[in-house]
């Protein structure tokens, strides 16, 4: 089940370099098309993408945390900085819970993923 659970990996990462911009997919071959990324490149900028991205979501929790503060318990705007501060930290519950769908909260995936549950409110405390 592992191996076919990679296999199905590999095969989107690789069919989804076919739908992309046109490039030399033989290195051999002179061409004035970019060479195409291997998969491990894919893979590798896929994982940059997701730490710029949760790197964006941390920033974005901070703030609605700082503001949610600020006008606790009855300021003004209270309801709108309470709604963007759980909605904030129901998508990183969710980011946490779309990893350890796949093996379960010990697995391999949830242990690359460093688990950083400082904004208080997260599922895996």
């Amino acid at each position: 089940m592992a191996q076919l659970r990679t296999l199905s990996i590999t095969f989107l990462f690789a069919t989804a370099s076919c739908f992309g911009e046109p490039c030399n997919r033989d290195p051999l071959t002179p061409s004035t098309l970019p060479p195409c990324q291997s998969i491990a490149s894919q893979i590798w900028n896929s994982a940059q993408n997701y730490k710029k991205a949760e790197t964006a979501l941390n920033g974005a929790i901070g703030q609605a945390r700082s503001h949610f503060w600020k006008v606790f318990p009855n300021g003004p705007g209270f309801e709108a900085a309470q709604a963007a501060f759980l909605g904030a930290l129901m998508e990183k519950d969710l980011s946490y819970l779309m990893f350890s769908l796949q093996q379960g909260v010990t697995g391999d995936v949830q242990k690359m993923q460093k688990c950083d549950c400082s904004d208080g409110g997260s599922l895996w405390l």
